[in-house]
């Protein structure tokens, strides 16, 4: 069994999943097809197929896509899980997201950071507007404002407008 609580117009559609709180009619929290997933409460949370023990601990508008196996998001405004982000997190902030297939990575938190698809073992600690590229394994960009890291296994301290590798994603 499941537990929805909260509105009345939260759902879920697995076992073993619980959305304790939040959502409106307008705005609904929403497990689809992630048995053991849970969403604390908010408004406009998605968990979406095959994506057990997916956690949304709360916040607007936040999303774990399919096959995102125990990929968390702790809260904040629009940060996005895509498809295939395995064992992903980001702690919040807003507008943050990890690309498809990035398993392992995750985000501090901050505003409008993002890994790219393909980013496996990455980490972006906080800041704003900074970028993992596409394919990019094992790097690190700290903080900061704007920077990219597009080589692999690289770090990147912070500060703003660095780049290291390519600077396309």
């Amino acid at each position: 069994p499941s537990l929805v609580g909260g509105s009345r117009s939260n759902r879920v559609d697995d076992q073993g999943c619980v959305i304790a709180g939040g959502g409106d009619d307008i705005s609904p929290n929403l497990i689809y097809d992630s048995f053991n997933s849970f969403i604390g409460s908010g408004r406009a949370n998605v968990i979406t197929g095959y994506s057990p023990g997916a956690v949304i601990v709360g916040g607007f508008d936040n999303y774990i896509g399919y096959d995102s196996q125990n990929g968390f998001i702790g809260g904040g405004y629009i940060n996005r899980l895509e498809y295939g982000g395995d064992w992903c997190v980001i702690a919040g902030g807003i507008q943050n997201s990890i690309g498809t297939n990035s398993a392992y990575a995750s985000i501090g938190g901050g505003a409008n950071n993002r890994i790219g698809n393909d980013a496996i073992w990455t980490v972006i600690s906080g800041g704003s507007l900074n970028q993992i590229n596409t394919g990019v394994i094992g790097s690190v960009v700290c903080g900061g404002f704007s920077n990219v890291n597009g080589a692999a296994y690289a770090f990147l301290g912070g500060g703003y407008g660095n780049t290291l590798g390519s600077s396309s994603n």
